[in-house]
């Protein structure tokens, strides 16, 4: 009789959880891909060709400061294009489940301030043999709340905290 009752208490719980994840992925949704590319060129990570012209221009102080650490430590960025991704680590990673933590909305939106600089983790070159910079921007508090009202309420942060207020941006993604 025990035996009973404790598959029936699994077997809600199996239910339950399978409902809760099926649920999650129902309004997660897919977001509209009639506009072209949208991942502002920071996802390229296959070959040059992708890349547009616009980013591969890389601003003066953005070259100057991923050479020196201490020209880039305290820097304000901005957004060079749309839709740029912040990443968890300097890499990236468009799998399954991606390193992607903030989304950028528009071209010239203040990031934020440069704390660290850093070579991609993966040795990902640019064109001319040169392995990318990558530049850990403490977000500013505008741009984190913009983006954290886009999501919905199971990825939601309830609170900026030192531990969710900074992303990683590809040395071609920024302007100072």
């Amino acid at each position: 009789m025990k035996t009973d009752k404790t598959l029936k208490i699994t077997l809600y719980a199996l239910l339950g959880l399978g409902a809760l994840l099926g649920a999650s992925l129902l309004l997660k949704g897919k977001k509209d891909d009639t506009t072209g590319n949208e991942n502002g060129g920071d996802d390229d990570d296959t070959s040059g060709d992708e890349i547009s012209e616009e980013q591969r221009k890389i601003p003066p102080k953005v070259v100057n400061a991923a050479k020196d650490k201490a020209v880039a430590k305290g820097m304000k960025v901005y957004a060079k294009l749309a839709n740029i991704k912040g990443r968890s680590q300097n890499y990236v990673n468009n799998g399954f489940i991606d390193n992607i933590v903030w989304e950028g909305d528009a071209a010239g939106e203040y990031l934020g301030v440069v704390s660290t600089t850093s070579p991609d983790r993966g040795d990902m070159k640019n064109r001319n043999g040169k392995v990318y910079t990558w530049f850990k921007v403490t977000l500013d508090p505008k741009a984190w709340n913009r983006y954290n009202d886009t999501r919905n309420f199971l990825t939601k942060q309830t609170v900026m905290t030192s531990g969710n207020n900074w992303a990683w941006f590809r040395e071609d993604t920024l302007k100072a």
